[in-house]
């Protein structure tokens, strides 16, 4: 009998509101065949340590699994890249996601898409289960309904010690009070972690959208969001080019519209 070691990796959920972030820890149980909480899978007698990287992008969990037999039936060598019903979306996802709660201000929003980079978010419940996602389209369209209507000055933000002023087309008395309930799109799909990255391509294209939340086989929340961007790196890569995946870029991730 032998024993086999493997790298969890874990993935960090963020999930912004006006006054507060709240960061959860999450890793895919192989045993269980789903995301579980990093604080369970340390009590798990498997786990043989945690490696933590600074960047967020190679933070991971040592898990010893059960036992194997020594002698095996003989495996035909594997493809030189794994078929798109094959690859789980799991391994494309952007696994460090930033979400938002339905009660952050379109204010607070702004700041946060700029600040971060990115273009839409998963909007989630208190357990952080998905109940609809937000891009920057939704927050335009809104800025310009509502501008159309205000007489009022031009709104600066200050990111990263840099005033971003956002001009006078957008008019934020009223929407600064608005909130993301008020503009988000309902949530009408996800997909399960154990999805295959053939169907996140066949949802998008069907439903006409750019990302959607990858959920927990255990409780449904958000373990990742999937983007059109990261199904193009994935082709890039199955054909040999040098691209690299959501999972090995950081935070910055959601696609761009």
């Amino acid at each position: 009998m032998s024993s086999e070691r493997q790298h969890l990796a874990v993935k960090l959920r963020r999930v912004a509101s006006d006054d507060a972030t709240d960061v959860t820890l999450s890793v895919f149980c192989p045993a269980q065949g789903a995301s579980v909480s990093v604080e369970e899978c340390m009590t798990c007698d498997r786990c043989e340590g945690l490696h933590v990287d600074p960047t967020e992008t190679d933070t991971f969990l040592v898990c010893s699994l059960a036992a194997i037999p020594a002698a095996e039936e003989p495996r035909p060598p594997a493809p030189a890249t794994t078929p798109p019903d094959a690859t789980p979306v799991t391994e494309v996802m952007t696994s460090a996601v930033l979400c938002v709660s339905a009660d952050t201000t379109l204010e607070a929003l702004t700041s946060l898409f700029l600040e971060h980079g990115i273009s839409g978010a998963p909007v989630v419940d208190d357990q952080g289960r998905p109940i609809g996602v937000v891009s920057k389209t939704d927050l335009l369209r809104e800025m310009t309904v509502r501008g159309q209507t205000e007489e009022v000055e031009s709104r600066t933000f200050r990111v990263h010690g840099w005033d971003i002023d956002l001009g006078r087309g957008f008019h934020l008395a009223e929407v600064a009070q608005a909130r993301v309930r008020d503009i988000m799109m309902p949530l009408a799909y996800a997909l399960p972690e154990s999805a295959p990255l053939s169907l996140a391509a066949a949802l998008m294209a069907q439903e006409g959208v750019h990302r959607v939340p990858v959920v927990s086989g255990n409780d449904g929340s958000v373990v990742g969001i999937v983007s059109a961007l990261d199904v193009l790196r994935w082709l890039a890569r199955s054909e040999g080019y040098l691209v690299p995946l959501a999972s090995e870029r950081g935070l910055k991730e959601p696609a761009k519209e």
